[in-house]
């Protein structure tokens, strides 16, 4: 009880009185080491623990936005990674086959070469305008875009492949117009 009267008295003399002289250094100290950490301890494992499992959780490649829902999401998600030079991730929105791949490396590599820093930054900073969805049929949709730093229409095809919406590059390359 003594050494309970002795904490509220530092603890009064610490944190209402602090010019107080009359309080020894020696008490300030003991009534700090006598602070009790034992509530902390029963909580920092299973802290720790839901700490491990939400960051083995989060993933590093931004699929948090998870996969397309319909033709112009895959649309829209394909065309804002090649804009921001993200193949990695574009890359998981195309259809894979042979030339869909060397279609895409080889946009890469443009990307990357015939840009200059400036050209790439104008690219990231770009919207994305989506002008005309032509349905052909239930699985497979044209979406004409452009975006706000070249300004020029371009048309890129989806198809639904079982339950997932992917890119067909070979429809845009060379470039073809949708008419009415």
């Amino acid at each position: 009880m003594k050494e309970e009267c002795l904490s509220n008295k530092a603890l009064f003399y610490f944190l209402i009185a602090p010019g107080a002289t009359s309080l020894s250094t020696f008490r300030v100290s003991e009534f700090l080491f006598s602070l009790s950490f034992e509530p902390m301890k029963k909580c920092f494992l299973p802290a720790l623990v839901l700490l491990f499992v939400f960051a083995c959780n989060a993933n590093d490649d931004g699929d948090a936005a998870g996969k397309p829902e319909n033709d112009v999401d895959a649309a829209r998600m394909f065309i804002r990674d090649a804009l921001d030079g993200n193949y990695k991730k574009a890359r998981k929105l195309v259809l894979q086959d042979s030339s869909n791949v060397q279609l895409l490396d080889n946009l890469e590599r443009a990307y990357l070469h015939n840009n200059d820093a400036t050209e790439q930054r104008g690219y990231r900073e770009a919207s994305i305008r989506i002008h005309e969805t032509k349905k052909i049929n239930d699985t497979v949709s044209v979406v004409v875009y452009s975006n706000s730093f070249k300004n020029k229409k371009d048309s890129v095809k989806t198809v639904k492949i079982g339950n997932d919406w992917l890119v067909d590059l070979k429809y845009s390359f060379p470039q073809t117009n949708i008419r009415q």
